[in-house]
């Protein structure tokens, strides 16, 4: 027995999806913007470019992006360990 077929709905873009997502209430352009930062500070940028067909400029700048705030979150990070360091090995009464 067959099942009965329906016609497939055609395919939405991404800016139909985006619209959709965001009228009820799912905001998706921090999430893109999330999952890009992950795969560019994971991967070589002429992998990122050639995998999603984005254009090498483009995952440049989303490389940096994502390099940028790592390196200053570990240096503020080091500057307030050696900070907290001196002020509690410090002998002033």
């Amino acid at each position: 027995m067959a099942l009965p077929r329906r016609q497939a709905r055609p395919t939405l873009c991404s800016n139909q999806m985006q619209r959709r997502m965001t009228a009820i209430g799912v905001p998706a352009r921090p999430g893109r913007n999330s999952v890009l930062m992950e795969l560019a500070a994971e991967l070589p940028a002429v992998v990122l470019s050639q995998f999603l067909g984005i254009s090498p400029s483009t995952v440049t700048r989303w490389s940096g992006y994502a390099c940028a705030p790592a390196a200053e979150y570990a240096g503020e990070i080091a500057r307030r360990t050696d900070t907290m360091t001196r002020t509690t090995t410090s002998t002033d009464p």
